[in-house]
């Protein structure tokens, strides 16, 4: 409820769909006010429930180790890239274009592909990003499929996208070390890697993106 109401602005938007406030796939939350009131539940049921104290205790204790212990092995096992390879695509027309054909102050990459229903869902949110944040540029970065498949889709869809950009290889999946779709890469005008989101994106997760302290520098 905290992010809705930070973000109210792109959930109660137009074009934005009434579910998209119980839509958890975006993973948009507020993490400071999840844990307060996570921390004021459990401190309720440690002072009241007596009989449930001792078992509550082990539990949490229990809970935290494991995802503390997970996520040290994944930061340990998974080294993020800090910088955009040395890649170059092609788009629709067959033009071969690096990341830095184009100063932008910031770069939206998008990894995704047609068969993904999960990518299909944030379309419609990038396409309108496109006029939303005229200053940033959004490359729609396909994973694994040919121009015709593309070109089928979004002819069908009746999307119009500033940058299309084929990885029939999927190679910038492999040097993220991430076969998965959708991710969303933000990278400045060096080509530093600023943030990321894995997971369908909603309106208002673009926005807390783009509003982060290493992106908004860039913007503003």
């Amino acid at each position: 409820m905290v992010f809705v109401v930070q973000f109210r602005d792109q959930y109660f938007a137009a074009e934005t769909p009434a579910f998209a406030m119980v839509d958890i796939r975006d993973r948009g939350f507020e993490p400071v006010a999840f844990l307060a009131v996570m921390a004021l539940g459990l401190g309720h049921m440690l002072l009241r429930e007596g009989a449930v104290r001792k078992p509550l205790i082990i539990m949490v204790t229990i809970a935290l180790l494991w995802v503390g212990t997970g996520f040290s092995v994944f930061k340990y096992t998974h080294d993020t890239p800090e910088v955009w390879p040395q890649f170059s695509f092609n788009d629709l027309t067959g033009k071969s274009l690096p990341l830095r054909s184009d100063l932008a102050n910031i770069t939206v990459v998008n990894l995704w592909a047609t068969w993904c229903p999960t990518c299909r869902a944030e379309m419609p949110v990038f396409e309108q990003a496109q006029q939303t944040y005229p200053h940033v540029r959004f490359v729609m970065l396909n994973q694994g499929e040919s121009r015709a498949d593309v070109v089928r889709f979004l002819e069908a869809e009746e999307y119009q996208f500033d940058n299309v950009w084929l990885d029939p290889d999927a190679k910038m999946g492999r040097w993220l070390g991430q076969t998965a779709v959708p991710v969303t890469l933000v990278f400045g005008l060096d080509g530093e890697l600023l943030t990321g989101h894995t997971g369908v994106m909603s309106a208002a997760t673009l926005s807390r993106l783009l509003s982060s302290e290493s992106s908004s520098d860039l913007l503003n």
